[in-house]
C-alpha cells in the first residue's frame, strides 16, 4: 500500500481487527508491508488521510506483480468511510478505511475459510436520494514478466523496489 505523508497524527494502518505480528507488517516511509499468504488471520487498513489510490501484491514464486488503481475523490479525507471492522455496534460508523487487507488463516479453533488473501478498495459512503448516483472503479492487473521488469513496475507505481520488500518480508528469501 502507497501512502501519502501525513499532514496531522494519523496511524499509518488500521490494524484493530486483528494482531498484526511485527514479522507480518512493516511500515516504511513510502509504503506499509503486509505479508498476506493465507497462512495467518489478519487484517489491515488504510484511512482516508493516508491513503493513495494504488495498492500491489507480488507473488515471487510465480512471477506476478498485482496492480490494483481505484478512484478516489481529490480529499478523500473530507468524505465518511463505513468502518469495517468486526465487531458491533460500530462506535464511529463513519470513520473507516479506504483500503484493506484481509490475510486468511487458521483462527483460534485451527478452522479455516481458505488459505487465500483479499486486497479491496472502498467508496465513501453516501446516503443516495433516488435518481442519484455514486461511482466508484476498481481496476485489477496481473503482470507476469521478467523480475527486472517487475521491479521497474514496483518502484514507478507503487515507490517501493521488490527488492525491498523481499528484505522486509522475507528475510531476502524467494518464499
Amino acid at each position: 500500500m502507497k501512502l501519502v505523508p501525513a499532514t496531522a497524527p494519523q496511524p499509518l494502518a488500521t490494524v484493530a481487527w486483528m494482531a498484526v505480528p511485527p514479522e507480518r507488517l512493516r511500515v516504511l516511509p513510502q509504503a506499509v508491508l503486509f505479508r498476506a499468504d493465507g497462512q495467518y488471520r489478519s487484517k489491515i487498513g488504510v484511512s482516508q488521510q493516508r491513503a493513495r489510490n494504488v495498492l500491489g501484491s507480488i507473488d515471487f514464486h510465480s512471477g506476478v506483480l498485482t496492480l490494483m488503481h481505484f478512484s478516489m475523490p481529490a480529499d478523500p479525507a473530507k468524505y465518511p468511510y463505513m468502518n469495517n471492522m468486526w465487531q458491533l455496534p460500530q462506535p464511529e460508523p463513519y470513520v473507516g478505511d479506504v483500503a484493506n487487507s484481509y490475510n486468511d488463516g487458521p483462527n483460534e479453533l485451527g478452522e479455516q475459510l481458505g488459505a487465500f488473501y483479499e486486497i479491496e478498495s472502498l467508496s465513501p459512503a453516501a446516503e443516495l436520494e433516488p435518481g442519484q448516483s455514486l461511482e466508484h472503479t476498481h481496476r485489477t492487473v496481473h503482470v507476469q514478466a521478467r523480475q527486472e521488469t517487475l521491479d521497474r513496475l514496483a518502484q514507478v507505481v507503487l515507490g517501493v523496489s521488490l527488492e525491498t520488500v523481499r528484505r522486509e518480508m522475507l528475510g531476502g528469501q524467494s518464499r
